[in-house]
C-alpha cells in the first residue's frame, strides 16, 4: 500500500488504522491550509480499497479499535460505496470502537439526511469538520468555500 505523502489525521487518530478511500481534498482552495497542494483530488477505486482492508485484515484483526478515513473529505464519495467499506472494517476487524473520517462542511450539507443517517448507522462515529471561524467575512478572505449558515446547517445535519 504506497503513500506519497505522509497521513494527514487528527492527533486523536494516532493509533488508528488508516484506510485511505480519496486522495488529497476536493476544496484544496482553503489559503491557511497547505496539507494537499501537491496533489489533485481522487476517489480511490472501491476494489482497491477492499484489498487494503483484507490485505491487513489477518495481522491486525483483534488490534483495531478504531479506524481513520483518509484523506480529506472522503464523505464524497457516494454513501452506497461508503457503507460498503463500513461494513467491511466492521466484519474485519470485530473490536473497532470508532471509525472517524475529515469531512468538508459544504459536502456534509449537500449530502441527503437519508445519506448522512446510512452512514452513521453502518458504523462511521465521528467526522472532523473545519469551522475555523464563524465570521463570514473571514470566511470569504481565508476561502473556505462555505457561509456561516452552511456550516451550521451541516453541524445539525450530521449530528
Amino acid at each position: 500500500m504506497p503513500y506519497d505523502i505522509p497521513p494527514f489525521r487528527p492527533p486523536s487518530e494516532a493509533e488508528s488504522l488508516l484506510v485511505r478511500v480519496t486522495r488529497g481534498c476536493t476544496w484544496n482552495k482553503c489559503t491557511f491550509c497547505s496539507m494537499y497542494k501537491s496533489m489533485h483530488f481522487e476517489r480511490r477505486p472501491l476494489d482497491e480499497i477492499e484489498n487494503d482492508i483484507i490485505s491487513v485484515r489477518d495481522c491486525y484483526r483483534d488490534m483495531v479499535r478504531s479506524v481513520f478515513i483518509g484523506d480529506s473529505n472522503s464523505p464524497v464519495i457516494p454513501a452506497g460505496d461508503f457503507v460498503r467499506i463500513l461494513h467491511l472494517l466492521y466484519e474485519s476487524f470485530p473490536r473497532i470502537e470508532r471509525v472517524t473520517s475529515y469531512a468538508r462542511l459544504k459536502t456534509l450539507e449537500k449530502k441527503s439526511p437519508a445519506d448522512l443517517k446510512r452512514l452513521r448507522t453502518a458504523g462511521l462515529t465521528r467526522l472532523h469538520a473545519g469551522l475555523e471561524t464563524g465570521d463570514a467575512e473571514l470566511l470569504q478572505k481565508v476561502n473556505k468555500g462555505c457561509t456561516p449558515r452552511e456550516a451550521v446547517t451541516a453541524g445539525i445535519k450530521a449530528g
